[in-house]
């Protein structure tokens, strides 16, 4: 009998514990998180992009480690990971992105069948505005149509 896959998705804020509740969650498969920092050394799950991988886990702009990622958590899925580089880099097996790191991509099987899986982030945008002059807004929304 086919068991449903068990996907969440959390924007972790820069945080490790996260990456240690999401370890102890068994029923849980596959994360798909949004400000991740590299998982720390005592969490043994796989993740992509793989923490020795060639992509930044600085995204441009910001001087902070995070970016968008996905952490296979149990056995009972396969994550292969499909690379991202940005727009104007020649490679035509890879997919491009708009912005390094706001995309995390990944086909998991799970019982047979693949599915493939996207962490998405829109990058925090400073807005222009003449309502107040006290401090710049800014707005995610401003960058959402970026990602990808």
């Amino acid at each position: 009998m086919f068991k449903p896959l068990r996907l969440v998705s959390w924007n972790v804020q820069r945080r490790d514990e996260p990456w240690r509740l999401l370890g102890a969650d068994e029923p849980l498969d596959v994360a798909l998180l949004q400000e991740a920092k590299p998982p720390p050394a005592d969490v043994t799950c796989d993740v992509v992009p793989a923490r020795d991988s060639e992509c930044r886990w600085t995204m441009p702009g910001y001087t902070w480690s995070f970016r968008t990622a996905i952490a296979r958590l149990s056995e009972r899925v396969a994550v292969r990971g499909r690379r991202t580089v940005d727009l104007g880099v020649a490679d035509a097996d890879a997919l491009h992105v708009n912005r390094g790191g706001t995309l995390a991509v990944a086909d998991v099987e799970c019982e047979g069948e693949t599915i493939t899986c996207i962490s998405a982030y829109a990058v925090w945008e400073t807005v222009v505005h003449e309502v107040s002059t006290s401090r710049p807004w800014i707005v995610s929304d401003a960058s959402a149509h970026l990602v990808g």
